[in-house]
């Protein structure tokens, strides 16, 4: 499932998804998420190893194991399937996707570890 970086404010009819978020526009059909690539109001997410990620080298390592070598394989692995394999709770996933996802919107943004 792709997921997609949003280039310019995206407002559906509930609510508005911000200008730089993350998304998988699961409500969106394939021929409108074509639509928007065309026009520039979004662009797929190129996602990077989670080993260069600041502090991520350990658990990357752990997650190459599942098969999990990417930011985006790891914000989409299931909850059971890392907690498992990596010995955490929920609460730690949570954090844990919560930095890679940061990240993701902003590769600058210093990330602990």
């Amino acid at each position: 499932m792709a997921l997609y970086r949003l280039l310019q404010n995206l407002a559906f009819k509930d609510r508005t998804l911000a200008r730089g978020s993350l998304s998988r526009l699961l409500s969106c059909k394939p021929d409108v998420i074509a639509k928007l690539k065309a026009k520039g109001g979004i662009a797929e997410v190129a996602p990077p190893p989670l080993a260069i990620l600041p502090g991520w080298k350990i658990r990357a390592n752990r997650l190459t194991k599942l098969g999990i070598i990417t930011a985006t394989e790891f914000l989409e692995a299931g909850d059971e399937e890392v907690m498992k394999a990596m010995r955490i709770n929920q609460a730690a996933l949570d954090k844990w996707r919560g930095e890679v996802e940061g990240w993701l919107v902003n590769p600058n943004k210093q990330v602990e570890g």
